[in-house]
């Protein structure tokens, strides 16, 4: 989805859903850095990602987080939820833009 207002830039909104299947984790980090690849090649524009990643980026020992957060990086990303957003205290939503001068 693009929106655009009068006289601001376009921001491009991508809504992602990941089903919570610890098995496919590492296909998900796959396809998200292809899709980040091919993506931010092609626009510049300001963009928000936001989705139900059924990630627990607040476990620093997860593997399949430290590499989710390790693709974020590489293409200049940040995450802007830092609370919990399950009953269970893990931060599965995520609301993600790209960082100041990437």
């Amino acid at each position: 989805m693009n929106i655009c207002l009068k006289n601001i830039e376009c921001v491009r909104i991508l809504c992602i859903y990941h089903p919570p299947d610890d098995s496919t984790y590492p296909l998900l980090s796959e396809q998200f850095s292809r899709f980040l690849e091919l993506f931010l090649a092609e626009y510049s524009e300001s963009l928000i990602i936001a989705g139900d990643f059924n990630l627990h980026l607040g476990d620093p020992r997860d593997r399949n987080a430290k590499r989710f957060l390790d693709i974020m990086d590489i293409f200049g990303l940040r995450q802007h939820v830092y609370r919990a957003t399950h009953k269970k205290g893990h931060t599965p939503d995520l609301l993600i833009t790209k960082s100041e001068g990437s």
